[in-house]
């Protein structure tokens, strides 16, 4: 029974730890509880009233209603969603 304690311990600070890198370091399993800007068009980005993607539920983000960047948590750009990606015509 103290085993299973500590071990279950452990992973709770683990746990905590790994938040607190994320945070310090703005990677996926940090928090932002700040706005979000759009880096191209500088308008802030809404939060979705339901995440549309699983990436967006995991971890953050959000999608700019004027000019469709993808940004992550951290207002980053990030790589388009298909329904965003600009056709290339010849």
């Amino acid at each position: 029974m103290t085993v299973a304690l500590f071990l279950i311990t452990c992973a709770g600070i683990a746990a905590i730890l790994l938040v607190l890198w994320g945070t310090f370091n703005r990677n996926r399993w940090g928090f932002n509880f700040g706005k979000l800007l759009c880096p191209r068009c500088l308008r802030p980005i809404p939060r979705p009233q339901g995440p549309p993607s699983l990436r967006q539920i995991l971890f953050g983000g959000g999608v700019c209603s004027e000019c469709h960047t993808v940004v992550d948590k951290w207002g980053r750009e990030r790589m388009p969603n298909h329904r965003y990606r600009v056709s290339a015509k010849n």
